[in-house]
């Protein structure tokens, strides 16, 4: 399972993921033998003001961001290939952000349809995880250390996403949280994969 969690904050975004775990295959019996192959981060860049992230079905997604960050495309070209490449694939949710002169933009393409200029995205496997992060990051605390700008926000999002890693299995750790703004790209933890690489097995 995925989790993002992207909030906007002053300056643009800060955006969270927890990690994409590979595991071995199991055998013929179902037993599943041998540790974890290996993980990946589900947060990818894809043109110098353009970060795209998957959830969901890793195949559905990550070949579309390779082959459109591949193409070099003009900025505005290259969102409208990765959005309209993204819609076929109802078995994954992409997020979009990109910077124009005016602040920086979330796009969200799932369930086959695409929403423009999206406030934040939160979504854990589990929807009580979803109302319980809303409710914290409403909380009179949370709004004290929001004020501190940016990292204060990076902040809370970590420290939510240590505590729903306690209650949901089918999350994985580490989680990449990163500040997406108009000046560049911080890592709070962890940090984006730049793409194109090339073949892929």
């Amino acid at each position: 399972m995925s989790s993002i969690v992207a909030v906007q904050g002053p300056q643009g975004f800060v955006i969270s993921t927890d990690s994409i775990v590979f595991k071995p295959v199991p055998d013929t019996s179902g037993a599943v033998i041998g540790k974890v192959k290996g993980t990946t981060r589900k947060l990818f860049q894809i043109h110098d003001d353009v970060l795209a992230v998957g959830l969901g079905n890793w195949g559905a997604y990550f070949p579309v961001f390779n082959k459109v960050a591949g193409m070099k495309l003009p900025k505005d070209k290259l969102l409208d290939e990765v959005r309209n490449l993204s819609v076929p694939n109802a078995d994954a949710h992409v997020y979009i952000f990109h910077r124009e002169s005016s602040a920086v933009i979330l796009d969200v393409v799932e369930n086959k349809g695409i929403r423009l200029n999206v406030s934040g995205a939160v979504m854990y496997p589990e929807p009580l995880l979803n109302s319980m992060f809303l409710t914290m990051y409403e909380s009179e605390p949370a709004v004290k250390i929001r004020t501190s700008g940016m990292l204060g926000i990076a902040a809370l999002v970590n420290a939510y996403n240590a505590f729903a890693l306690s209650l949901c299995s089918d999350i994985a750790s580490p989680f990449d949280t990163i500040l997406f703004t108009h000046d560049g790209i911080f890592n709070f933890s962890g940090g984006v994969t730049r793409l194109p690489v090339g073949d892929f097995m």
